[in-house]
């Protein structure tokens, strides 16, 4: 998600930061619309009817650094990217383990505003896409299990639909997954739109976007895709960062492997909004990260929530985990089994390009 305002939010994250200890209050849970699946397919991210004093409208992110120019390239190019480690604790969350947490910095000027990350199913790799439609891969180096590292980095430009590498910046990338056959599929916003990468993302070839339900061409540019997760079946599921009004469900949008879109409800509680979704490696269920801003409040808010696919269309999601304060803008949600059998959740904080707020990444094991 982009929006404009370098000074006003370098204030607030100023701000923020000062008082990120003070805890913050649990949001109020709203009522839901009655007919809840009506709402979700009838209701456009964005609408007229959402609440004008949502917290996120109330702080815009900044316009990013100045930028060095560079021809793009599709063909992957090595990135020094440190990963520092970071003590981080999951406060008053049960049957949650901490299994790594870093910083992630480079001196490369096109490295930050990570918004999206898909983890290889085995914990050995990553690779994230960024709002500026960056594709950066890297290995993972663990130790007994657990994330130590982030080693041999590389980024590149993804091919268009025409076959020429994307400028950096010349697409808003918001969500990052891979396909059953093991090709990458991002989601953009501004237009709302879906492209099935070639090869490893980065490869001679054309992206092919994906035909969309009309619902889409309704997304406002910036309360567009936000979240994007395959299954293993082939099934791809595409959420939205708003739902067009804090009483109504966020519309969850299916594509059947049979190309067929349909329209499921995930209920909103305001104020957090979506920013990306992940499905575990049976298909079972589908776990989803959500984010709330409010400066009085401590800054920003995070959690995951989970819902069984099997309740599809009418999803009912339990929370699984609440972060309440600090500067982190979580964005990014992948989600792998490791050898013992423990879902493991990786997460990806978007900087913003701003020097206030980190890139970070997080991996957490569900006992």
């Amino acid at each position: 998600m982009r929006r404009a305002g370098l000074g006003a939010l370098s204030l607030a994250f100023a701000a923020a930061a000062a008082i990120a200890a003070a805890p913050a209050p649990a949001p109020a849970r709203t009522a839901e619309a009655p007919d809840l699946l009506a709402a979700a397919a009838t209701s456009p991210a964005g609408a007229p009817g959402e609440a004008a004093g949502l917290a996120p409208q109330a702080a815009p992110p900044p316009a990013p650094r100045p930028r060095r120019a560079g021809a793009p390239a599709t063909a992957w190019a090595a990135i020094e990217v440190e990963a520092r480690p970071l003590a981080w604790a999951a406060r008053g969350a049960v049957g949650l383990r901490v299994t790594g947490a870093f910083v992630l910095t480079s001196d490369d000027p096109r490295f930050g505003g990570l918004s999206g990350v898909v983890v290889e199913p085995d914990g050995s790799g990553v690779v994230f896409v960024s709002d500026r439609g960056l594709l950066v891969k890297a290995r993972l180096n663990r130790r007994d299990g657990a994330l130590a590292g982030l080693v041999a980095a590389e980024a590149a430009q993804p091919p268009g639909p025409d076959g020429a590498p994307r400028p950096w910046g010349a697409d808003d990338a918001e969500a990052l997954t891979r396909l059953p056959d093991g090709a990458l599929a991002v989601a953009f916003e501004g237009p709302s739109r879906i492209w099935r990468l070639p090869g490893d993302g980065a490869a001679a070839g054309r992206s092919v976007e994906i035909d969309a339900p009309p619902a889409f061409a309704a997304l406002q540019r910036n309360s567009g895709l936000e979240a994007l997760a395959a299954g293993p079946d082939g099934a791809l599921y595409a959420i939205p960062e708003r739902s067009g009004a804090l009483e109504r469900p966020f519309p969850v949008h299916r594509r059947a492997p049979s190309g067929a879109w349909s329209v499921g409800a995930l209920p909103r509680a305001a104020p957090f909004l979506v920013t990306d979704a992940a499905i575990e490696p049976e298909g079972r269920t589908l776990y989803v990260l959500e984010r709330d801003f409010a400066l009085l409040s401590g800054g920003f808010s995070w959690r995951v929530r989970a819902a069984d696919l099997s309740d599809w269309p009418m999803l009912a999601p339990r929370t699984v985990l609440t972060v309440n304060g600090g500067v982190d803008n979580m964005e990014g949600l992948s989600v792998w089994r490791d050898a013992g059998g423990a879902t493991r959740l990786l997460i990806v904080a978007d900087d913003n390009f701003q020097p206030l707020q980190r890139t970070l990444l997080l991996e957490l094991a569900l006992d």
